[in-house]
């Protein structure tokens, strides 16, 4: 089991980050190859977006 968060997306946009990717690729998705495993995820608004301020 592996428990993580993702963080330091853009506040203007939607775009994964390169290290995000390398992480997922290396650690997750061999977790979960052959049906071994299961994902959960939830989002989670930057500070930013609960304070209204964009």
């Amino acid at each position: 089991m592996i428990k993580a968060l993702l963080y330091n997306f853009d506040i203007d946009g939607d775009t994964v980050k390169p290290e995000h990717i390398a992480f997922l690729q290396s650690t997750v998705v061999p977790l979960l190859q052959g049906d071994r495993g299961h994902i959960w995820m939830r989002d989670q608004p930057a500070k930013a977006v609960q304070a209204n301020i964009i």
